[in-house]
């Protein structure tokens, strides 16, 4: 039996005829009464063959190679990664990768093997990730058992030295935390493996990226390749600063860039009919990828700057509400002088049921969905538990120094015996949202009307132009568009959780600990259907991604997996009902909306909440 193989590689010998009851009740606090429900009614085999610890055979996929095994072969001990915690047990993990990775980066033209250290860097930061916990665990074991010596930094010390780096103890680990041996192969192998992508890459397009992005041949070696900034998807693949020698700058990103090319087309066409002037940054879309100009944060100049530039968030504002766009956040609008510009458009257009709900609170809460509110623009705030303050996410006015309303894990006593895990409310970092006047923020409020002023010239340029529209939304029928099951935060609880010791002591713990995803709220109901994907990206260490296509009802899986009639309506067709509703009533309607979120916002009442978060 290999306990670091999951319940879908293994098949269980025979279903017992008694329930172990102990484990049966560790696991309904866990999974709580849905999830306990939707396994049983599942998986049942598998559950039962797990609790009562039956035999089994698996069918784990293997790795093309077993990194831990080749590292621990080594004799010698490099100390690259001493400055961080615990950074002695990786480094023989991550030197072995970087001798792979720089026989391919050696081979290359344009690659300097200075990105070298930014792989290190990313592979240190994505194991202590996975390994933090069990380390912290087992140090303390020794601790208690009385085998470390010297004061408290002595003993962290001691217990690196003469039990990390000692070949029968870790080998004794491993095979106490099969399934952390498997994510640390999973790991390194898709760092390498992305790496290498990127890598290619460059070398396939530099003719055209010279020429795009005005950066001469000399300049033409890239120096930096690093990846610290965004989420994990599609094993282990997320977005890339690529930095030349040169000083120029551009973004990687592992999708095709046409809803970037899109939506920044309607906008202008949008700024056009406004009389407003274009902005555009260069973008590079190779269908499977693409590559795209960083987008630099600069102040207004003038107050008459400051002022087109939230007529224009109005216009961006009627776009979202026309498209059913949504997770226009702070992280994904940048203030460049007068002109807001949003960076990530995965959401660009959107499939937004009606909730068919009897309730009033239902009923509201559709309402709002189907509103100007829903796209994230405008201020709104999440409650944490105790209800008392909330975090301004909208993408005008979210600041930094605000706590987020969701706990997550902080290491504190760092490199001492007594090191342990605690859990916190972190606090938003600065981000490049904030429209500023000279290095000033004045609130989005006192330019109300202006915002204002943008999403009824934009809507009813929409009115006198629908046969215009309806043509130009034809284009969107074949475009991937992310669809949010559940905020990523969520998933990133989840995912720190399953590196618990205790789930990385049986691949079928953290695998049945998944299923705790099966309770809560989901935005569609038809979202129950997408659990065993969702589990098998966590599984594989990524946030989850499912996209549609606005000519489609169905949804996919990021590796193009099909679940049919998702949806019970294109989303094309909502938008194409989405022009054709257009009228001065509704007008009237959203601008009064507007209107009542910022008198609550100056009122200091803070009481808009956004459920999807």
């Amino acid at each position: 039996m290999k306990k670091s193989s999951y319940l879908s590689e293994r098949v269980y010998d025979a279903i017992p005829s008694e329930i172990n009851m102990e484990s049966l009740e560790y696991w309904k606090k866990i999974l709580k009464e849905e999830g306990l429900q939707y396994v049983k009614k599942n998986h049942l085999e598998y559950f039962f063959g797990f609790i009562n610890n039956c035999a089994f055979s698996s069918h784990e996929k293997s790795q093309p190679r077993n990194f831990v095994k080749l590292s621990l072969n080594k004799k010698a001990f490099r100390h690259e990664g001493e400055k961080m915690v615990f950074g002695a047990f990786y480094d023989p993990f991550v030197q072995e990768a970087n001798r792979q990775l720089r026989e391919i980066v050696i081979q290359r033209r344009y690659i300097n093997e200075s990105i070298l250290f930014d792989f290190q860097q990313f592979l240190f930061n994505s194991l202590n990730n996975l390994c933090i916990r069990t380390l912290i665990y087992e140090m303390h074991i020794c601790g208690q058992e009385g085998v470390l010596r010297g004061n408290e930094s002595e003993q962290y010390q001691y217990y690196i030295d003469h039990f990390l780096k000692d070949k029968q103890y870790l080998n004794d680990l491993f095979s106490l935390y099969p399934v952390l041996e498997r994510r640390i192969n999973e790991i390194i192998q898709n760092a390498i493996d992305i790496y290498k992508e990127v890598i290619e890459r460059i070398e396939k397009d530099a003719d055209v990226l010279m020429k795009k992005f005005n950066i001469t041949e000399k300049g033409f070696v890239v120096n930096h390749l690093s990846t610290d900034f965004s989420d994990s998807h599609k094993k282990g693949r997320r977005v890339f600063c690529v930095e030349f020698v040169s000083g120029d700058k551009i973004l990687y990103k592992p999708r095709s860039l046409q809803n970037e090319i899109k939506l920044q087309e309607i906008t202008n066409y949008f700024y056009r009919i406004c009389n407003l002037g274009s902005y555009e940054y260069s973008i590079l879309d190779k269908e499977m990828y693409g590559w795209c100009e960083i987008v630099i944060q600069r102040d207004c100049k003038s107050i008459e700057e400051l002022s087109r530039y939230y007529q224009r968030i109005g216009i961006i504002l009627f776009i979202n509400y026309l498209l059913e766009g949504g997770d226009i956040h702070f992280e994904n609008l940048i203030a460049c002088n007068e002109y807001p510009v949003i960076i990530d458009a995965e959401t660009f257009i959107g499939n937004i049921e009606e909730n068919n709900g009897k309730s009033a609170a239902e009923k509201v809460a559709s309402l709002l969905r189907k509103s100007v509110l829903y796209s994230g623009i405008l201020p709104f705030y999440s409650w944490n538990n105790a209800g008392d303050t909330g975090i301004n996410m909208s993408a005008i006015s979210g600041e930094e120094g605000q706590k987020f309303p969701i706990k997550i894990p902080f290491i504190i006593n760092p490199k001492s015996v007594n090191m342990r895990v605690v859990y916190d409310y972190p606090v938003s970092k600065g981000n490049h949202n904030l429209a500023m006047l000279k290095g000033r923020f004045i609130q989005p409020s006192e330019f109300a009307d202006k915002i204002i002023q943008g999403f009824e010239s934009a809507y009813l340029g929409a009115m006198e132009n629908t046969e215009t529209l309806l043509r130009i939304i034809q284009q969107y029928g074949e475009l991937e568009v992310r669809y949010l099951i559940r905020n990523t935060q969520q998933y990133a609880i989840v995912l720190s959780s399953s590196y618990h010791p205790e789930l990385l002591v049986d691949g079928g713990a953290r695998n049945l600990f998944f299923y705790s995803l099966a309770n809560g709220n989901l935005q569609n109901q038809r979202s129950r259907s997408l659990i065993e994907y969702e589990i098998e990206d966590l599984l594989s260490g990524d946030i989850p991604y499912f996209y549609f296509r606005g000519s489609k009802k169905n949804i996919y899986t990021w590796d193009g997996r099909e679940v049919k009639d998702f949806f019970s309506k294109l989303a094309l067709q909502q938008i194409e009902e989405n022009i054709q509703n257009l009228s001065y009533k509704n007008l009237e309607q959203q601008t009064q909306y507007i209107k009542i979120t910022f008198n609550m916002e100056n009122a200091g009442t803070r009481k808009i909440k956004n459920k999807r978060l």
